[in-house]
């Protein structure tokens, strides 16, 4: 059943705070870049001594193919690095926003207010008169 007015209300509970949640996620794009560019050192330095001597003849001759090769190389470790980096924080993210959901409905604890409490016990206050005048057995004079 639907009750407006209990729907209608967004308990204090609920509000986010929005600034707290920018410093957050500004704080977690600075981690992601400086891990990136770590990463991005530390995989493109072996790189540069085990593959770049197989380029030398091209590079002193200026070769567009070279250049092209070297490129796509670059670019493939580059986008390659950068997916498992963003997933990596994404699934961090989600890890710590995961709820865990209760197979019994009626496991279920909501936090309410002192309004929505109050119209629910009135809801129920009233389910019960009428559920109780519908079912009583009017005796036959």
């Amino acid at each position: 059943m639907h009750i407006g007015s209990i729907h209608s209300t967004i308990p204090a509970e609920c509000e986010i705070d929005v600034k707290k949640q920018k410093r957050d996620s500004r704080l977690r794009s600075i981690k992601e870049v400086v891990l990136d560019v770590v990463l991005g050192f530390l995989i493109y330095l072996p790189v540069n001594i085990f593959i770049l001597p197989y380029f030398t003849n091209g590079i002193e001759e200026y070769s567009i193919a070279t250049a092209l090769s070297i490129s796509a190389i670059y670019t493939s470790i580059a986008i390659a690095r950068k997916y498992v980096i963003r997933r990596w924080f994404v699934n961090m993210k989600n890890k710590r926003k995961k709820k865990v959901k209760p197979k019994d409905p009626s496991t279920i604890t909501v936090k309410q207010t002192d309004l929505q409490r109050s119209l629910l016990k009135a809801w129920d206050r009233y389910a019960r008169t009428k559920r109780l005048n519908t079912t009583k057995v009017k005796k036959q004079p």
